[in-house]
């Protein structure tokens, strides 16, 4: 019993831990630019990360004072919040990841000519301009006539850029921004392998808080174990010695 109890404690801290680092990083190493759209997609991210640190050290602290006291309420609490956590890893490792891959394929086949979805090119803009890029698959081509200045290469003539052939005075980025997505696909499955692993730790601490609550006891039932009332029970007052 001591041994569960002692790894329930070290599962909980670490836990915690977790959750006060997801809660600082948003704000600590995530940086708010001046592009209002990109600002939006990093204050959402942000809004995502200080909800899940905020469960994972609630959750926690609950686990850990349960351990610590070995109260049974608390304990049962954390075991169902390990159990609802362990349903959104699967739902992410299983079901959201593997559907990327037909996402990617869908979006690149609505895409063409890219300067007629507004929506999309400014998305696409932003990228442009931090993965050092230009169109998708083509290169600056694939935006048409209307080449946006964040393909621009400021570099001169080089590997990584290319003059433009309708206006030889312009240099673009050379290499396109398929890599880009792709490397976010790939990085979708590290996200896999990460919900598993972090899955498996779950598990291990549903089953050190479950082995606790089945082996908790009440506190009325600690009270009725008790030298004391089972004497009262039996009609038997307590030796006394003088």
């Amino acid at each position: 019993m001591c041994c569960v109890r002692g790894w329930l404690l070290f599962f909980t801290v670490g836990q915690m831990l977790d959750g006060m680092g997801l809660l600082m990083y948003p704000w600590t190493s995530i940086r708010i630019k001046d592009n209002k759209e990109h600002d939006a997609e990093l204050s959402q991210v942000r809004v995502v990360l200080t909800i899940a640190g905020g469960v994972s050290l609630f959750l926690g602290g609950v686990g850990f004072h349960g351990a610590r006291v070995r109260h049974k309420c608390c304990l049962t609490i954390y075991c169902f919040g390990s159990f609802v956590s362990l349903l959104g890893l699967v739902a992410i490792g299983y079901i959201i990841s593997p559907q990327m891959e037909r996402i990617l394929e869908a979006t690149l086949e609505k895409v063409m000519p890219l300067d007629v979805n507004q929506d999309l090119a400014r998305s696409l803009n932003v990228i442009q301009t931090h993965g050092q890029c230009c169109g998708l698959i083509n290169g600056y081509k694939d935006w048409g006539e209307h080449v946006p200045t964040s393909c621009d290469c400021y570099g001169g003539i080089s590997s990584e850029c290319v003059s433009m052939d309708q206006q030889p005075h312009r240099n673009v980025y050379k290499q396109p921004c398929i890599h880009v997505l792709v490397k976010i696909y790939e990085d979708m499955y590290i996200v896999r392998y990460i919900c598993i692993i972090y899955g498996i730790v779950v598990v291990i601490r549903m089953l050190l808080s479950a082995r606790m609550i089945c082996t908790s006891r009440r506190p009325e039932d600690e009270v009725g174990h008790s030298p004391g009332v089972v004497n009262m029970e039996m009609g038997q007052a307590p030796d006394r010695h003088y």
